[in-house]
């Protein structure tokens, strides 16, 4: 899986990096953002306004995201591609 690691990054700097990068892999992929939250923001903000999905790598890891188209995958039902009414209600 393709990984974009933002440590280092201006949060000024984040959203170019993840668009350059969304644009340039096939999701899945992973993108570290530490433990900032404001990072975290700005990259569920920026993959949301081109229709991916975000969800922590794991349950005590909440400094890495899985990004994910939205239709792609179900983080409620884990259905693939979702067809529920659950998980991407748009």
């Amino acid at each position: 899986m393709k990984k974009l690691d933002l440590h280092g990054k201006r949060h000024s700097e984040a959203e170019r990096e993840v668009i350059n990068f969304i644009f340039t892999h096939e999701p899945p992929f992973e993108i570290v953002t530490g433990d900032s939250s404001r990072m975290r923001q700005v990259v569920i903000e920026t993959i949301a306004k081109y229709k991916f999905k975000a969800m922590p790598k794991g349950l005590v890891n909440y400094g890495s995201l899985i990004i994910t188209n939205v239709e792609d995958y179900c983080f409620v039902c884990s259905c693939e591609p979702c067809d529920c009414s659950w998980g991407n209600d748009e």
